[in-house]
């Protein structure tokens, strides 16, 4: 029995984070008509933590300003009896996330062009958030502190979304984050979010280079055996050119990732749409109809899973409210070919993500002490993060970071073997992280343990 609130029927619960849950949902409109749509819902026992409601509540605002089409986009707010609901288009489609593990799986790996046309619509989201403009025209410097493979949305019809601004940060927030907080996931941080140094947009652009990076290679760029190490390889691994894995990738492709890769935030674009432009000028993006053809055959169970869902969602007869009011909760959905597998179908209609942690219903984000202790083969380095960076007040985040990778690195040593007297040349026994080219080996698979 579906709960109702206001003019929408909460449905079937989709996933569950720590801090929401999404419900896939149907708008009742007059004369029968409806609409599927998704809802975001705050837990009850987050209510009452009025520093985290008034983060979702920052997010609810954010949805709503940046209006673009590769920005999923959020329809409604609801207020219902001192509850938070944020009501988004419900979208067929898979994350960039399960794309690529699937398509990894079936040998259908997309083709410069569709990884082109694909990250150049995300690209052109992310500039129209950093873009955006409040009531009376002012600069609202969204940053969103959050782009990975899992925050992508690509849809049937060949669109790229930008998904979640859970974490982002915006002038004139009610919100302010917590000092010592690292908000996102380690792997797909910025230098200068890891440090608690200023962040603006070209921390959405380094972010956006890992994923064209993992996108193009089919593996991970930055990983570890823990957070510790996730966060030294950040700082300070050297950065292979794509090509040095994927035969198929130009010298003038290398250039581009490398540059939204560098450290330095002043050596890389200074705007998502400038690395936009120069990705199109090397790779002519694929069209939005080969990219949804894509999707389609990679996608295809999960297409038909939520098909089937949707289907018997918009069948089921409307509850009515005095029936409502007694279900504490949606059901699970029911549909035969969806059965237990919510995970499989889950992709197919990501809404926003759930963000603060919540990653299963996305397909799975890295944990956070996920990979392996493989050196990364030492290529081509992008440059340093610069010393004179100025450090704000969260400077208790790079002291945290510090300590992240202090302990992390006295596990290893403790745990390494000891060094033999005759090692061969060009060989560093125990190394984990900063090996020679000599001996450095590939990078761990795209999401292999997922």
């Amino acid at each position: 029995m579906g709960l109702v609130v206001g003019r929408y029927e909460l449905a079937a619960e989709l996933a569950r984070g720590g801090m929401a849950t999404v419900y896939l949902a149907r708008l009742r409109g007059d004369g029968g008509l409806q609409r599927i749509v998704a809802v975001k819902r705050m837990h009850a026992h987050i209510r009452d933590n009025d520093d985290l409601e008034v983060q979702f509540l920052d997010e609810a605002r954010l949805a709503l300003r940046v209006r673009h089409p590769n920005v999923l986009h959020a329809l409604d707010v609801v207020l219902h009896e001192g509850e938070l609901l944020i009501v988004m288009e419900y979208i067929e489609g898979a994350s960039m996330s399960q794309l690529m593990r699937l398509a990894d799986k079936q040998g259908t790996a997309p083709s410069l062009s569709l990884v082109s046309g694909i990250m150049v619509q995300a690209l052109h989201g992310l500039h129209a958030a950093h873009e955006a403009r409040g009531t009376f025209g002012e600069a609202l410097n969204i940053v969103h502190r959050d782009i990975s493979p899992h925050n992508l949305l690509v849809g049937s019809d060949g669109v790229t979304r930008v998904v979640d601004f859970g974490v982002a940060k915006a002038a004139g927030q009610s919100h302010i984050t917590r000092s010592g907080v690292i908000q996102g996931k380690l792997a797909y941080l910025s230098p200068e979010q890891l440090l608690a140094r200023p962040v603006d947009r070209r921390a959405d652009v380094f972010a956006a280079g890992i994923v064209l990076w993992e996108m193009l290679t089919s593996h991970r760029l930055f990983f570890g055996t823990g957070d510790g190490q996730i966060v030294l390889a950040v700082l300070e691994s050297n950065i292979p050119a794509p090509s040095t894995l994927n035969p198929l990738v130009t010298s003038d492709l290398d250039a581009v990732v490398l540059r939204a890769l560098n450290r330095s935030p002043e050596a890389r674009y200074p705007t998502a749409q400038a690395m936009a432009e120069a990705l199109a000028r090397v790779i002519t993006p694929a069209t939005t109809q080969e990219i949804g053809a894509w999707v389609r055959l990679v996608a295809a169970e999960v297409i038909a899973n939520h098909a089937d869902l949707v289907a018997e969602v918009e069948s089921t007869p409307f509850w009515s409210e005095s029936s409502a009011e007694a279900a504490p909760a949606p059901p699970p959905p029911t549909s035969r070919r969806v059965g237990s597998s919510v995970a499989t179908l889950a992709g197919a209609v990501i809404v926003a993500g759930l963000g603060y942690g919540a990653h299963g219903w996305l397909g799975s984000a890295p944990p956070r002490s996920e990979g392996s202790s493989a050196p990364l083969p030492a290529v081509a380095s992008v440059g340093p993060m610069s010393a004179a960076a100025p450090v704000d007040a969260g400077a208790a985040s790079g002291a945290m970071t510090a300590a992240l990778v202090s302990a992390s690195s006295a596990a290893a040593e403790a745990a390494a073997p000891p060094a033999k007297p005759a090692a061969r040349a060009g060989h560093t026994p125990g190394a984990t992280r900063h090996a020679t080219p000599a001996t450095a080996t590939k990078p761990p698979p795209l999401y292999s343990r997922d």
